[in-house]
């Protein structure tokens, strides 16, 4: 099925298709998109994640859901289990230390997959070490090829996730990484 015909929004399209331009070259960072309900978010995400797509990143995405108690760390939780299908993995498992890797596998568990010797998750990760895992988990990917990470809807997603963004601010700098939140401005 054809998507509907991009209409409008041209300056905010452009705006963030020079954010990904300028990430391709290591400059990365993090969006905020606010917008009323309805008034076409999820259609502008949409088309920078196809036009992404054509110029050879990798997408992932992760939803709120407006009903019931958030997961813990989502939809970050959902974007990395998005971006790390198998073979991402392996290539995965030789960039970063099997710690760090064990770590996030407490927000997506088949990363114990690809480990030598998995310790297997049993709880959600240690929070003063998340943000350290993470930075060398993305730091990872954007070696393999530039991440384009987008996280919807999230005046729904878990509370800690807020905190944890914050970290990510400097690290995202120097990445060939964009990560692309979305929500409802009231």
């Amino acid at each position: 099925r054809a998507p509907a015909p991009f209409v409008g929004r041209a300056i905010e399209r452009a705006q963030l298709l020079s954010r990904l331009d300028r990430a391709r070259t290591g400059h990365g960072g993090l969006v905020v998109v606010l917008g009323e309900t309805g008034i076409g978010k999820t259609r502008l995400l949409e088309e920078l994640a196809r036009a992404a797509s054509w110029r050879g990143w990798q997408v992932a995405w992760g939803h709120s859901q407006e009903l019931g108690i958030p997961a813990p760390h989502s939809p970050l939780r959902q974007a990395l289990d998005a971006a790390l299908p198998k073979p991402r993995l392996r290539q995965l498992a030789r960039l970063v230390q099997p710690l760090w890797l064990n770590i996030v596998a407490g927000l997506v568990p088949r990363i114990t997959e690809v480990l030598a010797q998995p310790e297997g998750p049993t709880s959600l990760p240690e929070q003063n070490l998340l943000p350290s895992a993470l930075r060398h988990v993305l730091g990872g990917l954007c070696q393999i090829a530039p991440h384009l990470i987008i996280l919807e809807d999230l005046q729904w997603a878990d509370p800690a996730l807020w905190p944890l963004l914050d970290t990510f601010h400097e690290f995202l700098t120097d990445q060939a990484l964009l990560l692309v939140v979305s929500g409802r401005e009231e």
